[in-house]
């Protein structure tokens, strides 16, 4: 999947963000608070980031990070934790 994150006070309000990157094919947009800022986590296809990332940048310049990334499908508990 591919993860492009912008800090809060670079692209304004969730509501922003989130009107491009749908307009764009984003498939999620997820607020997360890292303690200092808010930042905002667009997930894209792997075969639409480079064309979301682009398009994002033309609009809010260089976010925090963008990158293509792993995430597993299904949360398993390492044996240790189980009952």
């Amino acid at each position: 999947m591919g993860l492009i994150v912008y800090g809060a006070a670079q692209v304004g309000s969730f509501d922003v963000i989130f009107d491009e990157a749908t307009s764009l094919g984003a498939i999620d947009l997820e607020e997360h608070n890292n303690g200092e800022e808010k930042e905002y986590h667009v997930i894209c296809q792997v075969e639409d980031f480079g064309r979301i990332r682009d398009a994002l940048y033309e609009k809010f310049s260089d976010g925090v990070t963008a990158r293509l990334s792993w995430r597993p499908k299904q949360k398993v508990k390492p044996a240790s934790e189980l009952p």
